[in-house]
């Protein structure tokens, strides 16, 4: 199971220090928020599919929206990036065994 927690975060300074003959310091002030990942999508659906092509699609699950999702295909690692809620896969070898890992 997910479990989503509080987001946390706040400002910070980020100093880099270097020490030759002197000591030199420089910092910058950055602001950084902690936050869980994405929940892994659910209700993912084969739209279409041929011999080679695979039309997926999903709904995403949680309150933090992801940017982005992989889609990965076994074996070979081959990798699909959708922006979206879904994903179309083409030029598949015929008959390939894919098993697509959100």
């Amino acid at each position: 199971a997910v479990v989503s927690t509080q987001c946390t975060g706040g400002s910070y300074f980020c100093v880099a220090a270097e020490f030759r003959e002197y000591w030199f310091e420089s910092s910058a002030p950055v602001e950084i928020a902690v936050q869980e990942p994405p929940m892994v999508p659910k209700n993912l659906t084969v739209i279409t599919k041929t011999a080679t092509s695979l039309h997926l699609r999903w709904e995403p699950q949680g309150d933090i929206p992801a940017e982005y999702y992989i889609v990965v295909l076994k074996p070979g690692d081959e990798q699909f990036t959708a922006d979206q809620h879904e994903v179309v896969i083409s030029q598949l070898e015929p008959y390939s065994a894919l098993i697509p890992l959100l």
